[in-house]
C-alpha cells in the first residue's frame, strides 16, 4: 500500500497545517522547474497526489480507512451494499412487518441471465 504520510515526510497524526506544511517543503524541492534530475517530476506527481488526498478531510479519512485505492477514486461514488444489489440485479425491497420482501423492478429484464 502506498503510504502518502511517508511520501510528505509526516506523521498519521499530522495536523492540516503539518500536512500543508510537508507539501511545500518537498514540492519545492521536488518542482520540475527546480529539479532537473532523473525522476523528480514523477517524486512531484506523487506528492501533489499525497498531499490532495491528506488535506482533503474526506478523503483522508476514506484513505485511513480503506487505504490508497479507495481514497484515489470518485469521492461521490459510495454505494451502500443494498444499493450495489439493487443495481445489479435490478430490484426494489419492500419492508413491511417482519418481512424482507423484495421484487424485480423491470420485469422485461432477466437478473440471472
Amino acid at each position: 500500500m502506498k503510504d502518502l504520510y511517508s511520501l510528505l515526510d509526516v506523521s498519521r497524526d499530522a495536523t492540516e497545517e503539518e500536512v500543508k506544511k510537508g507539501y511545500r517543503t518537498l514540492a519545492f524541492q521536488y518542482h520540475p522547474d527546480k529539479n532537473k534530475e532523473s525522476g523528480a517530476q514523477k517524486k512531484f506527481q506523487e506528492i501533489s497526489e499525497a498531499y490532495d488526498i491528506l488535506s482533503n478531510p474526506k478523503k483522508r479519512q476514506t484513505y485511513d480507512q480503506f487505504g490508497y485505492d479507495a481514497a484515489k477514486g470518485d469521492q461521490g461514488m459510495h454505494v451502500t451494499p443494498i444499493e450495489l444489489f439493487q443495481s445489479l440485479f435490478n430490484v426494489d425491497f419492500a419492508r413491511e412487518m417482519n418481512s424482507n420482501i423484495f421484487f424485480f423492478s423491470d420485469l422485461s429484464c432477466n437478473p440471472f441471465t
